[in-house]
């Protein structure tokens, strides 16, 4: 595994799994946490929706959906995520991309 796969995994757990417990947005619930360790997730094992449902073990319609605004937002591009979430500024660039993903902004 790569530092950036390790890193990956290891933000994406925190998120998901954490001992923090975040309080859930009374709209949105879960999305934002599960759109953000989707577009993590795809960091790892590429842009491929069976791949990151068995990743994040979540169910397939909800890592479908978010993909779909992936790839309308051409976040994820054929096989590749056009996204740099490990570097100075990439925390910004994850909460920007999860807020496409969650249908409240566009890259267009």
């Amino acid at each position: 595994m790569t530092n950036k796969a390790r890193l990956c995994w290891q933000e994406a757990g925190r998120v998901l799994y954490g001992k923090q417990q975040h309080k859930e947005d009374p709209l949105l619930g879960r999305r934002p946490t599960r759109a953000a360790a989707v577009l993590l997730a795809a960091c790892v094992v590429g842009p491929c929706v069976k791949r990151i449902a068995k990743f994040l073990v979540l169910p397939r319609r909800v890592v479908a959906e978010f993909g779909r605004s992936a790839r309308k937002n051409g976040i994820w591009r054929s096989s590749r995520v056009s996204a740099e979430y490990f570097d100075k500024d990439g925390g910004i660039a994850l909460c920007l991309d999860t807020n496409c993903l969650l249908g409240l902004l566009s890259r267009a």
